[in-house]
């Protein structure tokens, strides 16, 4: 259950007021998270990350109860309260509509999306089975939870067969970073991959490799 200010259903604030955030008898995982978007928003829509932790770094342990505040956007607009699964975009909650009134101007564009390279190349090329990859993020968005996978070519855009923070590991580093460098062996079995480079433990993209052929 998901309540913003003890209400479940719509209410009106002022713009960057205090919101109170209740969760009760969620399924307690870890990576559970909540976001505030505009009424109508994609199912794959966020403006902010809140773990249960009430920050954007997750509890030690997982949260079937959770009470913290954000703040109300900046831009007047009609906006709900989203409760996701586990760092996925399954809703579990949504909050009644909350009317903010006043505010800035909207905010300003997204900062550009990452550049990716496998082997220093953004293009089509071919390896080995198990052969080794070397990528190269540049320009990241500088997430803690930024990741990569590398899939089959067509695969859909929740699939992944490891994910790697960028710390060229499954552990996400202390600090973000908007570039780096890091090895990963090719798949093992031949076809056609595509490394993704994705945004803050989601399936949002932000790139993508050229078209990599492995082979026996």
């Amino acid at each position: 259950m998901l309540t913003v200010n003890g209400s479940s259903g719509a209410f009106s604030v002022s713009a960057g007021a205090a919101l109170t955030i209740a969760i009760s008898n969620g399924p307690g995982h870890v990576y559970d998270w909540i976001t505030i978007v505009p009424i109508g928003s994609a199912d794959t829509a966020y403006t902010g990350i809140w773990f249960l932790s009430g920050t954007s770094t997750p509890p030690a342990s997982g949260l079937m109860n959770a009470t913290f505040g954000i703040s109300a956007p900046a831009t007047a607009g009609d906006y709900e309260v989203r409760l996701l699964a586990s760092g996925k975009y399954q809703r579990l909650a949504t909050s009644g509509v909350i009317t903010v009134s006043g505010g800035s101007p909207p905010p300003p564009p997204p900062p550009p999306s990452g550049m990716l390279t496998v082997n220093g190349s953004s293009g089509a090329f071919s390896v080995s089975a198990g052969a080794p990859l070397t990528i190269a993020i540049t320009n990241g968005p500088c997430h803690v939870y930024d990741w990569i996978t590398i899939v089959p070519v067509g695969s859909a855009d929740t699939a992944y067969t490891g994910i790697l923070f960028l710390s060229g590991t499954s552990t996400p580093p202390t600090i973000c970073r908007s570039s780096t460098s890091f090895p990963i062996p090719a798949p093992t079995t031949p076809g056609t991959y595509e490394v993704r480079f994705l945004a803050s433990g989601r399936y949002q993209r932000l790139a993508t490799s050229g078209v990599i052929t492995v082979t026996p």
